[in-house]
């Protein structure tokens, strides 16, 4: 798990990107479409609300880094609700990506190789929740989506 140095690294290292929070997190889905380009048809045209949205939870995530447990309920309930979506377990690789780069250029020359592999710990550790709370929406779900006809939802339905 994080270590009092990851947990130092990641607010320190926020207090940077969150220092103009709303270009930082523009930029974040600039680059996470460049990069997987075959999640952009999910997302709105307009990113700016959505953009609002990650720096919220973010500041969430980094606030209460120290009592992880915490944050668990509310990632799981997030996983499951990016799984309603129609967001792959495959997909969190490249928003880890993006934001290590998004870290990585807002911080400039103070980055370091050891702040963003505190980064790294923290978001494997995220989305491996939010995995987990996507799969339990499968689980409970799975059974009525086959009697049913379940149907994946896009983000841009929920978006607008």
């Amino acid at each position: 798990m994080l270590t009092e140095k990851d947990i130092d690294n990641i607010r320190n290292s926020w207090a940077i990107v969150v220092d103009d929070e709303m270009d930082n997190m523009l930029k974040f889905y600039n680059r996470l479409f460049k990069i997987a380009p075959q999640v952009r048809p999910y997302f709105p045209d307009d990113m700016g609300r959505l953009a609002e949205k990650l720096g919220f939870t973010l500041n969430l995530l980094v606030t209460n880094l120290g009592d992880f447990e915490k944050l668990r309920p509310t990632l799981e309930e997030l996983g499951k609700y990016h799984g309603d979506l129609g967001v792959l377990n495959s997909h969190y690789k490249y928003v880890i990506q993006a934001l290590l780069f998004t870290v990585k250029n807002a911080m400039d020359v103070f980055y370091t190789d050891e702040v963003g592999q505190s980064w790294k710990r923290a978001l494997i550790a995220v989305s491996g929740v939010m995995i987990e709370g996507s799969r339990k929406k499968q689980k409970s779900k799975g059974l009525l989506a086959k009697l049913f006809g379940g149907r994946k939802k896009s983000y841009k339905k929920y978006m607008r």
